[in-house]
C-alpha cells in the first residue's frame, strides 16, 4: 500500500496480490476468498441491524478488504476485524455506534449464519467483555497496519451522475440493478483494484446489457465510458469478478452473465428486474471459519 496520504483509494502491490500474507501462512486462495466474503457479509448484515447508512457499511467492507492485504487471516479473526472495521467506519462516517450494539449485532449475525440459537449474552458477562476488547484491539490494528490511511472513495454517486448523463435517470430498474451490483461487489477485491469510475461504468454496462438497453453508439476511439476515464478492459475484468462471485454463490451460470447477457435478459424476462439474479449466499457460509480457533481446527482436519 502507498505510504503517502492522498485522496485516492490505495491499491495493493503486485506482490500483495500474487501472494497475500494469508497465502504465505498456508491459506489457499479459495479459502481466503471465502473468508473475505463472509467477513463482508457479517459487516453488511450487522450494519443493517444497527441501522447504519449503506455508504458507511460499504466503507467498512473496503477497509476490511484492505486490511487483509497487509495482514494474515491466520493472525486476525474474521469476526474481530469485521466488527472493528464497521466500528471505525461508523466513526469516519460521523454515525458512531455504541460498542455494545455492534457486539450484539455481530454475535447475532454470526450465530444466524452458523444456524445456531441466537441467544443474547448478558451485557456484563465475560463474553461481552471479550467481544468489546477484541473490537477495540482490532480497530487499533486496522489503523496501525493501514497507516491511518482510511480514505475510501465509493462509486455510488458517480453511478447516479453517469446514468443522468446517459439519459437513464428515469430508469429506476437500471439504477437499482447498478446499486445491487455495486453492493455485491464489495465482497470481491474490485474496490481495492479499480477506480470508482471504472466500478460505476462496469455496473452500468452490465445492467444495461441485462435489460437489453443500447448505450450511445460511438467509435471505439471515443466510446461512452472513456468520457468517464475508464477503458473496456477494466470493465470486462470487473464484470468477470461479478460473474465469479455469483458462480461461487451458485446463483447463475457464468456464461449467462458474461457471454450472453442480452439473451439472458430476453429469456428470463421479469426476473432480471428483481433481485433473484443476485440471490443470497449458499449454506456453505456455515463452514467458513470466522474465529482463529475454527481456522486452526480446519488446518488440523486437513
Amino acid at each position: 500500500m502507498p505510504s503517502a496520504l492522498s485522496l485516492l483509494n490505495p491499491r495493493p502491490t503486485l506482490e500483495q496480490l500474487e501472494c497475500s500474507p494469508s497465502r504465505r501462512d498456508g491459506i489457499s486462495s479459495d479459502l481466503e476468498e471465502d473468508m473475505r466474503g463472509i467477513g463482508c457479509r457479517l459487516i453488511q448484515d450487522a450494519g443493517i441491524l444497527c441501522k447504519i447508512p449503506q455508504a458507511t457499511i460499504a466503507t467498512a467492507q473496503v477497509l476490511f478488504q484492505r486490511f487483509f492485504y497487509v495482514a494474515s487471516l491466520r493472525r486476525f479473526a474474521v469476526l474481530d476485524m469485521a466488527s472493528a472495521s464497521l466500528f471505525l467506519a461508523a466513526k469516519l462516517g460521523e454515525c458512531a455506534t455504541r460498542i455494545s450494539s455492534l457486539t450484539l449485532a455481530f454475535d447475532h449475525v454470526a450465530k444466524r449464519l452458523r444456524g445456531q440459537p441466537t441467544d443474547v449474552f448478558e451485557a456484563f458477562s465475560q463474553e461481552a467483555y471479550d467481544y468489546k476488547t477484541k473490537l477495540i484491539v482490532g480497530e487499533m490494528q486496522l489503523l496501525k497496519r493501514l497507516g491511518f490511511h482510511t480514505t475510501v472513495q465509493l462509486p455510488y454517486g458517480l453511478m447516479i451522475n453517469y446514468l443522468r448523463i446517459l439519459g437513464l435517470e428515469e430508469r429506476e430498474d437500471v439504477a437499482n440493478k447498478c446499486w445491487a451490483l455495486l453492493n455485491d461487489g464489495l465482497a470481491t477485491p474490485i474496490y481495492i483494484l479499480f477506480t470508482p469510475q471504472a466500478l460505476a461504468c462496469a455496473a452500468i454496462d452490465l445492467s444495461c446489457r441485462l435489460f437489453a438497453i443500447r448505450l450511445p453508439d460511438s467509435p471505439p476511439e471515443s466510446a461512452w465510458y472513456e468520457l468517464f476515464d475508464t477503458n473496456r478492459e477494466e470493465m470486462d475484468i470487473i464484470i468477470g469478478w461479478f460473474a465469479r462471485l455469483y458462480l461461487r454463490r451458485g446463483n447463475i451460470a457464468l456464461g449467462d452473465l458474461v457471454a450472453r447477457p442480452e439473451n439472458f435478459a430476453q429469456e428470463n424476462g421479469d426476473s432480471v428486474a428483481s433481485n433473484t439474479l443476485l440471490g443470497t449466499p449458499s449454506t456453505h457460509w456455515a463452514n467458513i471459519p470466522i474465529r482463529l480457533e475454527e481456522l486452526e481446527a480446519l488446518f488440523k482436519r486437513q
